[in-house]
Protein backbone atom coordinates (compact mmCIF):
# COMPACT_ATOMS: atom_id res chain seq x y z
CA UNK A 1 0.00 0.00 0.00
CA UNK A 2 1.68 3.34 -0.79
CA UNK A 3 2.06 6.25 2.04
CA UNK A 4 -0.35 8.62 1.97
CA UNK A 5 0.96 12.58 2.52
CA UNK A 6 -1.57 14.46 3.88
CA UNK A 7 -2.12 17.44 1.21
CA UNK A 8 -3.46 20.15 3.58
CA UNK A 9 -1.43 19.23 6.30
CA UNK A 10 -2.15 19.97 10.08
CA UNK A 11 1.80 19.19 10.57
CA UNK A 12 4.75 19.58 8.35
CA UNK A 13 8.45 18.63 9.01
CA UNK A 14 9.26 21.86 7.14
CA UNK A 15 7.38 25.13 6.87
CA UNK A 16 9.09 27.32 4.12
CA UNK A 17 8.33 31.07 5.58
CA UNK A 18 9.31 34.12 3.17
CA UNK A 19 10.56 36.90 5.65
CA UNK A 20 10.82 40.11 4.52
CA UNK A 21 14.42 41.80 5.86
CA UNK A 22 11.86 43.47 9.02
CA UNK A 23 10.94 40.32 9.68
CA UNK A 24 14.04 38.65 9.88
CA UNK A 25 15.45 41.35 12.52
CA UNK A 26 12.05 40.41 14.74
CA UNK A 27 12.75 36.36 13.79
CA UNK A 28 16.30 37.29 14.79
CA UNK A 29 15.30 39.62 18.02
CA UNK A 30 12.72 37.51 19.12
CA UNK A 31 13.07 33.93 18.19
CA UNK A 32 9.93 33.91 17.04
CA UNK A 33 8.39 33.13 13.71
CA UNK A 34 4.78 34.35 12.60
CA UNK A 35 2.15 32.86 10.09
CA UNK A 36 -1.83 33.38 9.63
CA UNK A 37 -3.68 31.81 12.07
CA UNK A 38 -4.36 27.86 11.52
CA UNK A 39 -1.10 27.16 9.33
CA UNK A 40 0.35 23.98 10.12
CA UNK A 41 2.48 22.64 12.91
CA UNK A 42 6.37 21.76 11.68
CA UNK A 43 9.43 20.76 13.03
CA UNK A 44 11.50 23.22 11.38
CA UNK A 45 11.59 26.48 9.62
CA UNK A 46 13.51 27.49 6.87
CA UNK A 47 13.81 31.23 6.48
CA UNK A 48 13.39 32.40 2.50
CA UNK A 49 14.63 35.74 2.54
CA UNK A 50 13.54 38.08 0.04
CA UNK A 51 14.89 41.71 -0.57
CA UNK A 52 18.25 40.10 0.67
CA UNK A 53 20.66 42.07 -1.35
CA UNK A 54 20.56 44.76 -4.20
CA UNK A 55 22.27 41.82 -5.95
CA UNK A 56 20.00 41.08 -8.84
CA UNK A 57 21.56 37.73 -8.87
CA UNK A 58 20.74 37.00 -5.40
CA UNK A 59 17.76 39.07 -4.87
CA UNK A 60 16.29 35.91 -2.39
CA UNK A 61 17.04 32.46 -0.56
CA UNK A 62 16.31 30.23 1.61
CA UNK A 63 19.29 30.72 4.25
CA UNK A 64 18.46 29.55 8.00
CA UNK A 65 16.85 27.05 9.20
CA UNK A 66 15.09 26.85 12.99
CA UNK A 67 14.08 23.56 15.29
CA UNK A 68 10.50 24.45 16.20
CA UNK A 69 10.37 23.95 20.50
CA UNK A 70 6.36 25.16 20.33
CA UNK A 71 3.80 26.58 18.76
CA UNK A 72 0.67 28.77 19.24
CA UNK A 73 -2.41 29.07 17.21
CA UNK A 74 -4.20 31.99 18.98
CA UNK A 75 -1.44 34.40 19.91
CA UNK A 76 -2.11 37.89 20.21
CA UNK A 77 -1.13 39.69 16.85
CA UNK A 78 -1.76 42.90 18.82
CA UNK A 79 0.74 42.02 21.22
CA UNK A 80 3.17 40.95 18.85
CA UNK A 81 3.12 44.16 16.29
CA UNK A 82 3.60 46.36 19.32
CA UNK A 83 7.04 44.74 20.53
CA UNK A 84 8.05 45.02 16.74
CA UNK A 85 6.75 48.02 15.80
CA UNK A 86 9.16 48.28 12.23
CA UNK A 87 6.28 45.12 11.46
CA UNK A 88 3.41 47.74 11.66
CA UNK A 89 4.93 50.20 9.98
CA UNK A 90 5.34 48.32 7.33
CA UNK A 91 2.21 46.59 6.90
CA UNK A 92 0.62 49.62 6.53
CA UNK A 93 2.89 51.15 4.50
CA UNK A 94 2.76 47.82 1.81
CA UNK A 95 -0.87 47.77 2.38
CA UNK A 96 -0.30 44.32 3.95
CA UNK A 97 -3.50 44.99 6.56
CA UNK A 98 -1.66 42.21 9.59
CA UNK A 99 -2.77 44.88 11.55
CA UNK A 100 -6.67 43.79 11.08
CA UNK A 101 -6.27 40.33 12.44
CA UNK A 102 -6.65 39.78 16.05
CA UNK A 103 -4.61 36.95 16.15
CA UNK A 104 -1.65 34.75 14.24
CA UNK A 105 0.72 31.45 14.89
CA UNK A 106 3.59 32.11 16.65
CA UNK A 107 6.17 29.10 16.03
CA UNK A 108 8.70 29.68 18.93
CA UNK A 109 12.20 28.95 17.88
CA UNK A 110 15.61 27.20 18.91
CA UNK A 111 18.83 28.13 17.67
CA UNK A 112 18.24 30.08 14.14
CA UNK A 113 21.58 27.71 12.32
CA UNK A 114 22.89 29.04 8.88
CA UNK A 115 22.60 26.29 6.35
CA UNK A 116 25.61 25.15 5.02
CA UNK A 117 24.76 26.73 1.47
CA UNK A 118 21.76 29.16 0.83
CA UNK A 119 19.10 27.83 -1.94
CA UNK A 120 19.21 30.21 -4.06
CA UNK A 121 16.44 31.55 -6.10
CA UNK A 122 16.13 31.97 -9.88
CA UNK A 123 14.21 34.15 -12.06
CA UNK A 124 10.49 32.84 -11.72
CA UNK A 125 10.68 31.22 -8.41
CA UNK A 126 10.27 33.54 -6.23
CA UNK A 127 6.22 33.20 -6.85
CA UNK A 128 6.02 29.91 -5.25
CA UNK A 129 6.84 31.52 -1.79
CA UNK A 130 4.81 34.65 -1.53
CA UNK A 131 3.79 33.22 1.97
CA UNK A 132 4.91 30.15 2.96
CA UNK A 133 4.83 26.21 1.51
CA UNK A 134 5.05 22.51 3.30
CA UNK A 135 7.77 20.18 2.31
CA UNK A 136 9.56 17.94 3.69
CA UNK A 137 13.63 17.73 5.43
CA UNK A 138 14.69 15.23 2.70
CA UNK A 139 13.60 17.99 -0.21
CA UNK A 140 15.56 21.21 1.82
CA UNK A 141 18.45 19.19 1.71
CA UNK A 142 18.82 17.65 -1.60
CA UNK A 143 17.85 21.51 -3.37
CA UNK A 144 20.18 23.78 -4.81
CA UNK A 145 17.08 26.07 -6.03
CA UNK A 146 13.94 27.09 -4.60
CA UNK A 147 11.92 25.54 -7.65
CA UNK A 148 13.95 22.23 -6.92
CA UNK A 149 11.98 22.14 -3.56
CA UNK A 150 8.44 19.83 -3.58
CA UNK A 151 5.80 20.57 -1.50
CA UNK A 152 4.07 18.40 0.51
CA UNK A 153 1.05 18.00 -2.12
CA UNK A 154 3.13 17.56 -5.04
CA UNK A 155 4.98 14.48 -3.24
CA UNK A 156 1.59 13.65 -2.75
CA UNK A 157 0.77 13.40 -6.66
CA UNK A 158 3.72 11.81 -7.19
CA UNK A 159 2.56 8.53 -4.84
CA UNK A 160 -0.66 8.22 -6.59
Amino acid sequence: MKEKINQNPKHAEVLIAATTPIVWEAVLKNYTASQKRNSADADYIAFFRIQLTEDKNIRSAITHIAKVKSSNNDASLRKFLQKNPGILEYSKEKGKGWENSEYHKEYYLEEIKTLPKPILCRKGDGRRCQVKLYTTWDELNKATYLGDIKTISQLAQMKK
